[in-house]
């Protein structure tokens, strides 16, 4: 099983062969049979950049498994950047 930067660098190489960018990622948690991860990438789009609106910024769940492979994915929020989405428990 993959360390802590090893896991981290799989995540990366997937975001770039999947997404053409690396991205950023935000959290990393070793699991039971592996590492859990949040992504975070930015769509970079003409039109949004013709008519002077922020970036998309893409937030993914990765799973990687004992074998040091990604074993799912998962798109978990789409916003424009600089949008706050804080979820509260009151």
């Amino acid at each position: 099983m993959a360390g802590f930067l090893e896991a981290k660098d799989i995540i990366l190489d997937f975001a770039e062969e999947n997404f053409d960018t690396r991205g950023e990622v935000i959290k990393l948690e070793k699991v039971e049979n592996g590492w859990e991860g949040e992504l975070e990438i930015s769509r970079v789009d003409e039109y949004r950049k013709q008519h002077a609106k922020p970036q998309m910024v893409e937030r993914y769940s990765i799973k990687l498994g004992e074998d040091d492979e990604v074993t799912s994915f998962e798109r978990i929020e789409t916003r424009s950047r600089g949008e706050v989405n804080w979820e509260r428990e009151e």
